[in-house]
C-alpha cells in the first residue's frame, strides 16, 4: 500500500511544479477619460487565452510564467499590443488606455423602389401617389387641422360647401 501512494506521489510531482510555475495577469481597460470600457477583447499569447472585459472594464488570466503579448481591441478604438511578464506565482496587473478613432464610412445611396401597397387602403394610397385627380386628406393635414366634426375637415376641400344648420350640426 505504502509503494502505491509514494507511486502516486511521485507521478504528480510535475503538476504540482508546474502549478507553481503559472501566475495570473489581470488588468483594467479604460478610454483616455478613464471610462470603463465593457467587452473589449483582450487576447494573450496569440489567441491561446481569450476574455472579455467587465462593466468596470476589469479581466484576469490564469498563464504560465514568463513573457506574454495582449493583444487588445473594440470597436470605434485602435488596437493595442502590449508585451508583459508574469513571474512564477506572482500577480501581474496592467492598466491600459485605448485610443478612440473616428471612422469615416462610405455614403450609403438609396434608390427608391416601387412600393406594393396592400391592406385595405391599398388603393388610396396607389391614388395618392400618382397624384392623379381626387383631394386626398392625410394624417399629417388632420393633425394640423385637428377639426372636431368631419365638416370642419371637409370645408377646405375645393368643390364642397359645409353649412351649419340646427342645433351645430354641419351638413356638406
Amino acid at each position: 500500500m505504502r509503494c502505491y501512494v509514494l507511486s502516486a506521489t511521485v507521478a504528480l510531482m510535475p503538476l504540482f511544479a508546474e502549478a507553481q510555475e503559472s501566475g495570473t495577469l489581470s488588468g483594467t481597460v479604460t478610454d483616455y477619460t478613464g471610462i470603463p470600457l465593457l467587452g473589449v477583447e483582450v487576447v494573450a499569447d496569440s489567441g491561446a487565452l481569450l476574455t472579455y472585459t467587465d462593466a468596470r472594464g476589469a479581466f484576469v488570466f490564469a498563464v504560465a510564467q514568463g513573457s506574454h503579448t495582449l493583444h487588445v481591441r473594440r470597436l470605434g478604438f485602435a488596437p493595442l499590443e502590449v508585451p508583459v511578464a508574469v513571474a512564477a506565482g506572482a500577480h501581474a496587473e496592467v492598466a491600459l488606455k485605448l485610443k478612440s478613432i473616428a471612422t469615416t464610412l462610405p455614403p450609403v445611396v438609396v434608390n427608391p423602389s416601387n412600393i406594393h401597397y396592400t391592406g385595405r387602403l391599398a388603393g388610396y394610397y396607389q391614388r395618392l401617389e400618382k397624384g392623379t385627380g381626387g383631394v386626398f386628406i392625410t394624417r399629417n393635414q388632420i393633425d394640423r387641422e385637428n377639426p372636431s366634426t368631419l365638416g370642419q375637415l371637409l370645408q377646405h376641400v375645393p368643390g364642397i360647401t359645409a353649412q351649419r344648420g340646427r342645433h351645430g350640426i354641419t351638413s356638406v
